[in-house]
């Protein structure tokens, strides 16, 4: 949720050093998402089907990345870049909101 709201708020803001300090947010929790959920997957595959679960899951988290470059940038080009990466952003931080409180009314986390 902090990488969404980096990015939002880098798509909104009219300053420069702000939008750099967001940009340099949104990277960090990049980076910190993908290690986190690359070991944990590597963690939980068994061992015999590893290899190919992480090539799944690289293919899924490649492929989504690929998918929203292409809207975002689709939509950039017809009516200008902030726009579309904001709505893109705000979906993303609405849909991860809506999974957070469903699964914490089904017991799945508990913070």
């Amino acid at each position: 949720m902090l990488w969404a709201a980096a990015i939002f708020g880098f798509a909104l803001s009219p300053f420069y050093g702000l939008s750099f300090g967001l940009l340099v947010l949104a990277g960090f929790f990049d980076l910190s998402f993908n290690s986190m959920t690359r070991t944990l997957a590597q963690l939980n595959a068994p061992a015999e089907i590893r290899g190919r679960a992480i090539g799944v899951f690289n293919v899924g988290s490649l492929g989504c990345h690929t998918f929203s470059g292409f809207t975002v940038g689709f939509g950039g080009g017809l009516i200008g870049i902030n726009l579309p990466l904001s709505i893109s952003a705000g979906l993303l931080l609405v849909a991860m909101a809506a999974l957070y409180v469903w699964a914490r009314r089904r017991g799945v986390v508990d913070v």
